[in-house]
This record gives structure tokens, C-alpha cells and sequence, in this order.
């Protein structure tokens, strides 16, 4: 995986400078688009989702359920949902 090739990769996905960076993009990305339809909300994670982390089909679909286990609370933490 891209994480154990870059150790600090995981550190950087952390940095506010990298968010703010990203945040920036995003947004002038989709400056022509409704703001019901902007991106409000991300989280950057160390590692892509992938076929052998059994996070994508073969076809490159995203295995929803298997995601919504795995960044439970990343997933809770942008909602501001309670983990119990």
C-alpha cells in the first residue's frame, strides 16, 4: 500500500496547512456549481481505497457497507454523529 511506501504520509494527511490546501482546491474546483452541490465536509485518508483492501469490486465500485466499517468514525467525526 502507499502508506508503508511513504511513512509520513499518514503525519501529512494530518497537517491543517495540507486540509486547508485541499480545501482551497475543492472549492475553486467547483465555484461554478450550486451550493447545495459543493463539497462541504472531507476527510483526507492515509491510504486509497482499493481492490485488495476489499474496499472496491473488481469493476472499481465503491463496497459501501465495507467503507462505512472501516471509517466509522472519521465518517462520524464530519457528521458530528455520537459513537455508541
Amino acid at each position: 500500500m502507499l502508506a508503508h511506501k511513504i511513512p509520513e504520509l499518514t503525519l501529512l494527511c494530518r497537517r491543517e496547512h495540507v486540509y486547508r490546501f485541499l480545501e482551497d482546491r475543492i472549492g475553486r474546483a467547483l465555484v461554478d456549481v450550486s451550493s447545495w452541490e459543493r463539497v462541504k465536509k472531507f476527510a483526507i485518508l492515509a491510504e486509497p481505497f482499493s481492490v485488495a483492501a476489499e474496499e472496491l469490486t473488481v469493476s472499481l465500485k465503491l463496497r459501501r457497507q465495507v467503507v462505512l466499517e472501516r471509517h466509522q468514525a472519521t465518517l462520524a467525526a464530519l457528521y458530528d454523529i455520537s459513537m455508541e
